[in-house]
């Protein structure tokens, strides 16, 4: 089973470390904040895999090696707005960089988990700004998956004093994405439903980490990651280009 998985693994950061030649027939970036990747650019698939690597893997399987070049554009601690003493650009400001210039054919987006929802001002914020990012992909011609946050997940055995430290907040902003996904005309798949079913089957310990119930386990992972790609041949888009 580990001969297998690394394998795997090395054969991912045999891909990350160079360009194709000619650009595949499907190009995709999965844009969002811890649960997508801890930083653009930033190598990891030596040690570990997420889900853009997965979805890679899989969309591979139908489209051929090189067919498919799945970037990830994730970023540990992002919300839609700035926040500079944290060194943190914002989604709408690093949009265009960790997005649009990659020129992709689709966007698979989940972000706002993270900003702060105090006030209605603050809500406010993040409703126009997650519209804002999925009318801005939309005008770009990039086709847009926007994912809700699955909601945290208890775990039985976790410690007495770990308890509480949950991260409900992810969920609380899923209807403020739904809005935005329909302002735009993108599509929109909710992760809570796939996640719940996996944890019935395998609980969801082997899902989510065991303190915050929400930062994704390699079998979540590969949950999210097949998810996406059924939604993606759901939509038609696997295997077609926009030019």
């Amino acid at each position: 089973m580990w001969r297998v998985v690394a394998v795997v693994v090395l054969a991912m950061a045999a891909l990350a470390s160079a360009e194709p030649a000619t650009r595949p027939a499907l190009k995709i970036v999965c844009f969002g904040d811890s649960i997508t990747g801890e930083q653009p650019g930033k190598a990891y698939q030596a040690q570990y895999l997420k889900y853009a690597d997965l979805l890679q893997l899989m969309l591979e399987a139908r489209l051929g090696e090189g067919g498919v070049q799945v970037i990830n554009s994730g970023w540990a601690g992002d919300t839609t707005y700035p926040k500079p003493n944290q060194q943190i650009p914002g989604a709408v400001a690093r949009l265009q960089k960790d997005v649009i210039d990659h020129h992709p054919d689709i966007a698979v987006v989940l972000i706002g988990g993270n900003d702060k929802q105090d006030t209605d001002e603050a809500r406010k914020l993040t409703g126009e700004n997650l519209k804002q990012i999925a009318l801005r992909l939309k005008e770009a011609k990039i086709r847009t998956l926007m994912l809700q946050y699955h909601p945290a997940m208890a775990i039985p055995s976790i410690k007495a004093k770990e308890a509480g430290k949950a991260w409900d907040h992810l969920a609380a902003k899923n209807p403020q994405i739904a809005e935005a996904a329909a302002a735009a005309g993108a599509a929109l798949l909710d992760m809570g439903p796939p996640m719940k079913q996996a944890a019935q089957a395998h609980g969801a310990a082997q899902l989510v980490d065991d303190v915050d119930g929400v930062h994704l386990r390699p079998r979540g992972e590969m949950i999210y990651a097949r998810a996406i790609h059924a939604r993606l041949l759901e939509l038609g888009w696997v295997g077609t280009a926009n030019r």
